[in-house]
């Protein structure tokens, strides 16, 4: 099947004209960014590591309860976080040593930490939901999925920004979509966050 390629002044991305190929077809990275694309996948590896040892070995406060972290899984969310981030960066180590240069693969080939912010789809809803887990607060689950839906807005606007040129106006559109409901959201959690803290300071 034959494309036709076009690029962007100023930009060394090429893309395939009316279709869905062609993101990061040939875009290219420094060095810097590729060495602190293997900084941050150690980072996180040896922290998954750490709180993975930390999850196995919990015993709970009696000291005596085998797997207490597996019996209580929310209080991994931190380690699920730490894994999924690490596995992005693992994604975009793998495009890194391809050096981006998909131009003869054909159909659309991409690492999934090349997705800006796919990453985040799972890592901050999860964060959310750890924060409103660890003060025990209502809407947790209301309110990381509303989070999730924010940031596949971010996904979606990504994809028009950086495929066919002529379709640009729908990043805007999703972007300005996003962030309307981005205000919403953070108004919600912060009001949550807040409420609990009072009911929790009157407790005390």
């Amino acid at each position: 099947q034959q494309h036709t390629m076009a690029t962007i002044a100023g930009s060394p991305e090429i893309f395939y004209i009316g279709t869905m190929d062609g993101w990061y077809l040939e875009s290219q990275i420094s060095d810097v960014a590729k060495g602190a694309h293997w900084v941050c996948f150690l980072v996180l590896l040896i922290t998954t590591f750490y709180l993975a040892y930390e999850s196995w070995t919990n015993r709970g406060p009696s000291k005596q309860s085998r797997f207490y972290a597996g019996y209580q899984e929310e209080q991994n969310l931190a380690l699920f976080v730490n894994f999924f981030a690490m596995i992005s960066y693992f994604g975009k180590i793998v495009s890194d040593t391809l050096d981006h240069n998909f131009s003869n693969v054909g159909p659309f080939i991409i690492g999934f930490g090349n997705y800006r912010y796919a990453d985040y789809l799972l890592t901050c809803p999860m964060l959310v939901y750890d924060l409103l887990y660890q003060l025990r607060a209502p809407y947790r689950t209301s309110l990381s999925a509303i989070i999730f839906a924010i940031l596949l807005s971010g996904v979606l606007a990504e994809f028009y920004a950086l495929g066919d040129p002529r379709l640009r106006g729908g990043a805007y559109a999703w972007y300005g979509f996003g962030m309307f409901w981005f205000i919403a959201a953070y108004v919600a959690v912060m009001t949550v966050v807040r409420k609990q803290y009072e009911r929790l300071a009157q407790l005390a």
